[in-house]
């Protein structure tokens, strides 16, 4: 019986190192666990057209997606969309670091985001939605929604 103590110690022991170089490394589960929206692919920026206060108007992305926000260079790009009640936004992370995207009044999160991972949200209700990076304080962007 003493011959397998150390045995079963040093399985312990490897066991609680590879679970915790796991958990250093950032192994945070599989991908549907970190916002990511596999069901359709990430289109390329569709031209948006300018309108009154620097916001772009929404064109058509693909798959239901009335706009793409690309996260780069710590800058969501573009920051300022007008769309319509019913319309949803798709934001994709083309950053090297970890972003978020929250609506500052709570109304939408998408946790964290890594770099190829996107997060879809449909505005269901008129207003000026203001999000920002909860990592990132200087990121910040704004949806203006108005009423069909």
């Amino acid at each position: 019986m003493e011959d397998l103590f150390p045995r079963v110690r040093i399985a312990l022991v490897a066991t609680m190192v590879v679970l915790s170089s796991a958990f250093l490394i950032g192994v945070d589960g599989p991908p549907s666990e970190r916002h990511v929206d596999a069901a359709s692919p990430v289109a390329s920026p569709s031209p948006a057209t300018p309108a009154p206060g620097g916001a772009a108007i929404a064109s058509p992305v693909a798959g239901g997606i009335s706009a793409l926000v690309e996260i780069r260079n710590d800058d969501y790009e573009p920051g300022g969309l007008r769309l319509s009640v019913g319309d949803s936004v798709r934001w994709v992370n083309r950053d090297g670091v970890t972003h978020t995207v929250g609506a500052n009044e709570g109304s939408f999160d998408s946790g964290p985001m890594h770099r190829g991972e996107v997060f879809t949200h449909t505005f269901d209700a008129p207003g000026t939605f203001s999000y920002s990076c909860d990592l990132h304080l200087e990121m910040s962007g704004a949806v203006v929604v108005s009423g069909r």
